[in-house]
Order: structure tokens, then sequence, then C-alpha cells
């Protein structure tokens, strides 16, 4: 039997348009299927929903338990701006490697995440399964290299280069993309990748959810002017205000690449979001994105009445760099006295420009976002290499992580950004605060707002609406 595409429709009859400028190097990966691989060793999968897994760090610690599985920007003009080279050797960057894990997971190797005091780490795998074995697969810093309980080493261990399992239909989509050819996106013109984005999302988003009502707003903040996209689930109804910023490593995406995404969690979290189309580089480099979001975040708290929302129940979120936006604004917003922040949604954050975490080395090549795309964005974002280590830019970086809102953080199994996302979730909840960590297995970075191909997509979609309104209750 023929295999179906993932990519349909018209949009799939344009995908020689589309795609010629995306990935080409996405080596075949068979013909789609999943590849079964060994775990070390034998899980058993008899164990119940609910069962905690625990990832034993020194120093830090998530909550969570398991569950089962269940633009319009290519008009803009480009500026000429120069192109900054990074290079964390020249900060003096040092990687993020904790002195020895423990986790159970038959989906993923153990993790790297900084710690200082020996505490207890609930990591919770998104359709993980509990292990019974005599004692969990560890980590030693020493050699990075993973052992199961018998001691031997792991054939998915982090240090081993040996590929980690892909979600089938991440697989899929991986495969069809490189089927396409075209160059890679740190080849490509801002231009180029900012059309390139905004067709991806629309051949893998799916089709929109309804609402009940969809309006853009002009605000003024600070100096400049923005548009806001506000999306109501429900009619006459005082809601939760969730104030989105979108991902793209603040050089592409816009309102228009993450419409489908803001439909669907308003719909989960039952609460009014505003999405805010911040300004992107290079026109506006660093630090122009995050006094955007804050200003944003000011004007929606105090709209909230006008918005249909409750300024007491307001939240920030994002995905990439838009998570990178949300950390950062919840820190100003602990710091410059307001607003008040309820919760935070941090969906695989960057919360590192150093690019120092073992997760960019082991992940990134061949899981659609490389390191060297990475470098392209920090290159057009940052203006100068020592930005890298600013707050402002590096939230992990900061000083202090106590007065922060309680937040749940996403991220994907082979996402380069993995591991800077869950030190950051680590430091939240080191500094006292609530924090769910959720890993997704055999995902990549970006995901979240492929609703349209990627069932894990639904599922973080419903966990996170789930948070929501647990949250802002």
């Amino acid at each position: 039997m023929g295999k179906t595409p993932l990519l349909r429709g018209e949009a799939y009859r344009e995908r020689d348009d589309v795609l010629a400028s995306l990935r080409a190097h996405h080596p075949p990966r068979g013909k789609g299927k999943a590849v079964a691989q060994p775990v070390d060793p034998p899980v058993d999968r008899r164990a119940p929903a609910g069962t905690t897994q625990e990832l034993r760090v020194q120093g830090v610690g998530v909550a969570g338990h398991l569950r089962p599985a269940r633009g319009d920007d290519a008009g803009r003009e480009e500026e000429p701006a120069e192109h900054t080279s990074l290079a964390p050797a020249r900060l003096d960057a040092k990687p993020i490697v904790a002195e020895r894990l423990q986790v159970e997971s038959p989906q993923q190797p153990c993790e790297r995440i900084p710690g200082d005091s020996g505490r207890v780490l609930p990591i919770v795998p998104h359709g993980g399964r509990a292990r019974h074995a005599a004692s969990p697969p560890t980590i030693d810093a020493a050699t990075q290299g993973v052992k199961g309980a018998d001691g031997l080493p792991s054939r998915r261990g982090v240090g081993y280069r040996t590929p980690m399992p892909l979600d089938p239909q991440a697989r899929e989509l991986l495969d069809q993309i490189a089927a396409l050819g075209g160059r890679q996106l740190h080849e490509l013109s801002v231009a180029e990748a900012r059309q390139a984005i905004e067709l991806l999302s629309q051949m893998t988003g799916g089709t929109p959810e309804a609402v009940a009502s969809v309006e853009e707003r002009r605000i003024a903040v600070s100096d400049t002017t923005l548009t806001v996209r506000v999306y109501r689930p429900e009619p006459a109804t005082t809601l939760p205000l969730l104030v989105y910023f979108h991902g793209g490593g603040w050089v592409i995406g816009s309102l228009d690449s993450h419409d489908g995404l803001c439909r669907a969690l308003a719909n989960a979290g039952r609460c009014v979001v505003v999405a805010v189309d911040y300004r992107l580089a290079p026109e506006h480099k660093f630090p122009c994105a995050v006094e955007d979001a804050y200003a944003a975040t000011r004007w929606a708290a105090s709209h909230a009445a006008d918005l249909g929302a409750d300024p007491r129940r307001v939240a920030v979120g994002g995905d990439s760099a838009g998570g990178n936006l949300s950390a950062v604004v919840t820190q100003l917003a602990r710091d410059r006295g307001g607003p008040e922040l309820r919760f935070a949604v941090l969906i695989y954050p960057a919360t590192d420009a150093t690019m120092a975490s073992p997760s960019i080395r082991d992940n990134g090549e061949g899981y659609l976002l490389t390191a060297e795309d990475m470098r392209w964005f920090y290159g057009h974002y940052l203006r100068t290499p020592e930005d890298a280590l600013d707050p402002l830019a590096s939230p992990l970086h900061a000083a202090r992580f106590d007065g922060l809102p309680p937040a749940v953080v996403v991220t994907a199994e082979l996402d380069p950004l993995r591991d800077e996302g869950e030190a950051y979730a680590a430091r939240l909840q080191a500094a006292g605060a609530a924090v769910t960590l959720r890993r997704y297995p055999g995902m990549i970075h970006g995901f979240v707002p492929m609703l349209g191909v990627l069932g894990q997509a639904k599922d973080a979609v419903d966990e996170i609406g789930q948070a929501l309104r647990t949250a802002l209750a």
C-alpha cells in the first residue's frame, strides 16, 4: 500500500515552492516507519499510570507524575544588518553538566541539569512508563556515558552518537522535508526564512479551531505601536488571560504562523489569549523584543477588563524564542513592580544564548532545528557576543530566581534546546516555584504548533490547557 503523506491538500501540492528553502540535511530514514530500539534494562509496561518518575540531581527538583499517552512577515524589508558572530569560548561559557543523575524512563536517556544540593527531581516524560528494575540507569559526568541497571553502556545514552528514536510521525515529517531538498535555514536570507516558516506552519498546523471571536488591535507601547491579536474561546464570560509570544528565533514567525496554536490554547485553557506581534531582528536587535514583550504584557494586564479577562488571573507564555521572552518577562515583572503574573507557559524555551548545553551537541543536526541555525538566529538577534551573558537574553544567567510565578515547562527529547529548558525549570524549582516539567519522547524542536501532523502536539496543548485551567482557577 502507498504511504499517505503527512503534508496534504493544496499546501502539499505546493510543497516544492514551500520547502525548497528548508532542509537538505535530514537524511532519509527508511520509509517513515519507526525503528525499534532496545532498552536497557527491560521495561515492565504494566506499571500503572500516575507512577512518579524521579530524576536525581544535585540540587534541583520538579514535581510531576506520569500520564498515559493519549504571516504576514514576508513583506518586511530586511536591513543589511551586520550578523553577529557568536563564539562561546570568548565568553568563557561553561557547559551545563550535573555531577550525577538518575532517571527511570524507557523513552529517553538521562539528562544533564545543573544542581547543587542533592534534591530529587521527578521528571515527567509524556507517555512514559515506570521501570521495575533493581536500579535505574545512571549517568556519570566523568565519562558522560549512560549505563543501564546491569552496569553496561546503554545504546541510547548521552555521549553516544547512536541516534535516539524519533517519534514515527516526526520521522515521516522529516523524511518528507528531506525529500524536497533545498538550502538549510541558516543559508537563507531573512526574507526567505520568514516566508519558509509561514508556509511550513500552513502545511503542518492543520485546520484552525473555531473560537468565539478573534480581533486585532493596535497598541501604543514605549516608542512604537504593536499589533496584538485577541482570541476569546467563549463570549460574555470573564476569563483568565494568557499573553503569548510566538517562536522563531526573534527573527522569523508571526501572528499568522502561530494562529492555530493560539486558537487551540484559548480553547484548551479556557482563557483569553493575547498574541503579541513584537518587533523582529535584525531590523530591531536585542533588547527590542524583550521591551516589546514586557510593555505588551503591562498593556494586556491593565486592559484585561476591556478584553473580557480577569486582571487578577494573568499568565504569560511562548514557544522557543517566545518561551525566552516569557521567562524574561516574569523576571522583569518581579523587578519592575508588576504586573502580577500568576503562571508561565514555557515551551522548549531558549534560556542560554552561550549555546553551552550538551543537548546542542547531541541534537544539533538532523532534527529540524540545528546548531548552525541557532547561531544564525543569535547572530541576527544579539548586538555583540557579550549580549549572550545578559539575563535579558539568557534568563538562565539571572542572578536570582525567587519571586517568580509557577510554570509548566515543555521540552522535546531531540531538541537542541532541551537541556537549557530543563535547567531553567530546575532553577525555578530550587528557588521555590511550583514547576511541572514535561518532556515529550522522540519529539523535535517546534513540534507543538504542528497540530495537523503530530499527535503529541495535540497532547501537549491538552496538558498545557489543563495546567492553565488549574493555575488560573
